[in-house]
């Protein structure tokens, strides 16, 4: 059965816990000038690929991703998620640390840094996450397809 919560190594903690969950969808697409998270999701899919003899998702350029989108796509699935975890500690994720996360670890970094992270978090809402895979492989689990796979 598919989750379509993800956990992703991401900024100051061992790993976020992100989540769309309809609320959320329907706020990144208001934020985001009314744009699909399907749109948004092929827009930031064209700028990744897969790195050679791995599963990791990087940037290769190109692509019509906006930042706003990579902002709110990840700052609204922080707020979904709810936590994070730092070592053996989980800790609270409340709409201010989003909102802090984003504006320290999106805001002005390299788009090569967060539009996979972005695109993780989409694939998942989109596609959903194998419960069996994402148990074995809670990091690097994004779904079934990768970008170099889209049709």
């Amino acid at each position: 059965m598919p989750d379509t919560a993800i956990n992703l190594k991401f900024a100051d903690a061992d790993e976020y816990r992100f989540w769309l969950p309809m609320s959320r969808v329907e706020e990144v697409e208001r934020l985001c000038g009314n744009k699909s998270i399907l749109e948004m999701h092929d827009e930031m899919g064209q700028a990744l690929g897969m790195m050679p003899g791995s599963d990791e998702v990087r940037f290769i350029g190109g692509g019509a991703a906006r930042i706003r989108d990579v902002y709110e796509v990840i700052r609204c699935a922080a707020i979904g998620g709810g936590e994070c975890r730092r070592g053996e500690k989980v800790e609270k994720v409340s709409p201010l640390d989003a909102k802090a996360l984003v504006d320290n670890y999106v805001d002005g970094r390299p788009l090569a840094e967060t539009i996979p992270v972005a695109w993780a978090i989409l694939n998942a809402a989109i596609r959903g996450v194998s419960l069996k895979k994402k148990v074995e492989q809670p990091e690097a689990e994004t779904g079934d397809l990768s970008p170099s796979e889209k049709a």
